[in-house]
């Protein structure tokens, strides 16, 4: 078990997205990976969930180290680090469907390994990529711009609450 202190951990803030493993407030270093049960994994690996749930993912943009409920996915040269990420989006039902257990779900590193998924050549998986990118894009922005238009009813909404127990509005009027 890793000591918590400052040979083992160093806090560094930075943001990142739920899909990019970006440097954490808190990360492992040399000596907290050589020191425990934690497996390190170079940038561009996919970083999934065996576990509770199976299938959430990410992909490292640095050097990440993660323990228990996770496993790496180191792609080849023959595969896009991006494309694969959505490919095991999109298999997320899948590698549930291969999970095991009775209290909860785990994907084994075997049932991981034996999954398959498509992979075409290296330039098709960059141009199917580049469409995916720019599909996500273009939903996210719209799942944003939709999540600040329901902020801004639910605002309103309880305004008019307020209004109307305070007395401020006149529905006599508002009828007429």
């Amino acid at each position: 078990m890793p000591r918590h202190d400052e040979s083992t951990y160093s806090s560094r803030r930075s943001g990142g997205s739920p899909r990019l493993l970006r440097s954490g407030w808190r990360t492992l270093t040399a000596l907290g990976v050589a020191s425990s049960s934690a497996t390190a994994i170079p940038t561009g690996s996919i970083v999934i969930s065996t576990r509770a749930p199976i299938g959430s993912l990410g992909i490292a943009e640095v050097p990440v180290a993660f323990n228990q409920g996770c496993r790496g996915v180191r792609p080849s040269s023959a595969l896009d680090s991006r494309f694969l990420l959505f490919q095991l989006m999109l298999a997320r039902p899948y590698l549930d469907s291969l999970g095991n257990g009775t209290t909860f779900k785990e994907l084994s590193a075997s049932a991981l390994g034996a999954a398959r998924i498509a992979v075409p050549p290296l330039p098709q998986q960059i141009e199917i990529r580049g469409r995916l990118v720019t599909a996500h894009r273009v939903t996210s922005d719209a799942r944003d711009r939709l999540s600040r238009q329901i902020d801004l009813l639910r605002e309103h909404r309880q305004a008019l609450i307020t209004a109307a127990v305070t007395g401020q509005l006149d529905f006599a009027k508002a009828a007429a």
